[in-house]
């Protein structure tokens, strides 16, 4: 445990068939959960909210890193009731067994973080310090996307908010490959204008720079942490030319994709490379659990 009401549960990847973790839930928590593919792809990952009120089981597929944050209702209930999601807060306040309120594809931002959290390279409490923030940071970035803030700031309704996620969604299950913007507003249900507008209003950028952000995040997870060469790394993230790629790596970062991949090869002066929180390492804190095979 974190602080009273938080636990964090970081599981690596290393197993070769599927397992469930229980965890154990003192009252009410709101549990928030990444799950990421190892080593990563252009698969985005998932990202869950659920509700419980007893302990709880979770999957584990074989190959799949995951974080879990349980946090306890005394904690985030208000923060839910003044500028949160009304609907989870409802939820929340009723949990009794396991109950999943939104599965969707793993953003950019939690991602980052996720990574963060499980390549932590401190020891001690200065850990523990690292992990607190980290953990608050995912939090904020969960809670902040749950729909109930960016909705009351923007004036969008609520129809139209779910809508404007599910865009979302699609780009970011699709960065190889994006849909046209015709397409994409099709595809949820809105005209061209709402998507353009609606994304500035909600989500505080154009289309084009959110899937411009999250290619460029994708990109730098796969260039830090597997052998994939800079021109596949270009097609993963939806780029036919390199050079194009290069270039927009470049004005995103301060730096080209070579460089990412010297410093991976070569660590300067012998030291551990901590970068973008990309660097990999298997752990387990926090949690109350147990391990079953499934």
């Amino acid at each position: 445990m974190l602080k009273p009401g938080l636990e964090v549960l970081t599981l690596g990847p290393d197993r070769d068939e599927a397992q469930s973790v229980r965890v154990q839930a003192k009252g009410r928590v709101l549990i928030l959960s990444c799950e990421m593919a190892e080593p990563p792809s252009s698969a985005a990952g998932r990202e869950l909210v659920a509700v419980s009120g007893h302990d709880f089981e979770m999957a584990l597929a074989p190959g799949v890193a995951r974080i879990v944050l349980a946090v306890s209702a005394f904690l985030v209930e208000p923060l839910l009731n003044n500028e949160g999601d009304a609907d989870l807060a409802r939820l929340l306040a009723v949990a009794e067994s396991f109950k999943e309120y939104s599965s969707k594809a793993l953003s950019a931002d939690k991602r980052l973080v996720a990574r963060q959290i499980l390549s932590c390279p401190l020891l001690g409490s200065w850990r523990r310090m690292f992990l607190e923030g980290k953990a608050h940071e995912l939090m904020a970035l969960f809670l902040a996307g749950a729909g109930g803030a960016s909705a009351q700031s923007s004036g969008v309704s609520p129809g139209d908010l779910r809508k404007l996620s599910l865009a979302r969604e699609i780009l970011i299950s699709s960065l190889s490959s994006p849909p046209s913007l015709k397409t994409l507003a099709r595809s949820c249900g809105l005209n061209e204008n709402k998507v353009k507008r609606g994304f500035r209003e909600c989500f505080g950028e154009s289309v084009g720079s959110f899937l411009r952000r999250e290619r460029m995040a994708l990109a730098m997870e796969l260039l830090s942490r597997t052998e994939k060469s800079v021109g596949l790394v270009a097609n993963c993230v939806g780029y036919a030319s390199s050079s194009h790629f290069i270039e927009a790596f470049r004005r995103e970062f301060g730096h080209t994709p070579g460089r990412v991949r010297r410093l991976k090869e070569k660590p300067a002066d012998g030291k551990r490379l901590f970068l973008a929180g990309f660097n990999g390492a298997d752990n387990f804190h926090g949690a109350s659990c147990f391990m079953a095979r499934g």
